[in-house]
């Protein structure tokens, strides 16, 4: 609410320049993501500003402001517009001048764009993971090469090198590496199915849904995280320790 206010009290030029960063025109794919409702909510207390500017400002605010020290945030005219890559190239970082900094991860080449990692340690998830999170909490599908690519975080045990059980178990020898383990890896392009190297077998979602069981379950323990951010108006581009 109090963002809202700002933006709209800044001057002309700030506010025209604030009013073009990115946010989506149509809200209806993400009707029931934390973020919009968060936004929604919000507007509803904005007594001194019309409903639709405070959700098209809340909005804009949550998705490319960037946080501060003792609960400050900021727009910036060429930070806030630095796009995402789940291998992103650079870092925003606050010193302990209280200045904002863009940071290099890496030796970026001439001509290279300038990216940025979004959802900070929750990069560490499997591709469909990092992309149920941009859509819930920044409200676009990431097109990344590493979301294009085989997808190594998401790896299980191939199902036909290792049969499983009726009771969808397989040998605790595999299971703990014990022995060699022939594991099948997404490729999400063209057709978003699995290989197994050693097999040299394609198979469906369908056909490998026991094995990706654990995996489930395991992934389902993140959103925690995150859920808690977006529900307190944190930027999922901070450390997830923070």
């Amino acid at each position: 609410v109090c963002a809202v206010s700002c933006i709209a009290k800044a001057r002309p030029l700030v506010k025209d320049a604030i009013l073009q960063l990115y946010h989506p025109d149509d809200l209806s794919p993400w009707a029931d993501a934390p973020l919009v409702q968060t936004v929604r909510q919000a507007a509803l207390q904005s007594h001194d500003v019309q409903q639709n500017f405070a959700e098209q400002a809340g909005m804009i605010y949550l998705l490319n402001s960037h946080a501060f020290p003792n609960n400050a945030s900021a727009f910036f005219a060429l930070c806030s517009k630095i796009n995402h890559d789940c291998e992103g190239n650079s870092r925003f970082t606050v010193g302990a001048d209280g200045l904002g900094r863009v940071v290099a991860c890496r030796q970026i080449a001439a001509g290279e764009e300038i990216t940025q990692n979004y959802i900070g340690d929750l990069v560490i998830g499997s591709s469909l993971f990092r992309q149920s999170v941009l859509q819930e909490s920044k409200l676009f599908q990431c097109k990344c090469i590493r979301c294009r690519s085989p997808d190594f975080a998401r790896r299980v045990p191939c199902p036909v090198c290792h049969p499983r059980t009726e009771d969808n178990t397989i040998d605790a020898d595999v299971g703990l590496e014990i022995e060699e383990v022939a594991y099948m890896t997404f490729h999400p392009e063209p057709q978003g199915q699995w290989f197994c190297d050693t097999c040299e077998k394609w198979l469906s979602t369908a056909d490998v849904e026991p094995a990706l069981v654990m995996m489930q379950a395991f992934e389902s323990i993140l959103p925690q995280k995150y859920q808690h951010c977006i529900k307190n108006g944190v930027l999922l581009g901070q450390s997830i320790s923070e």
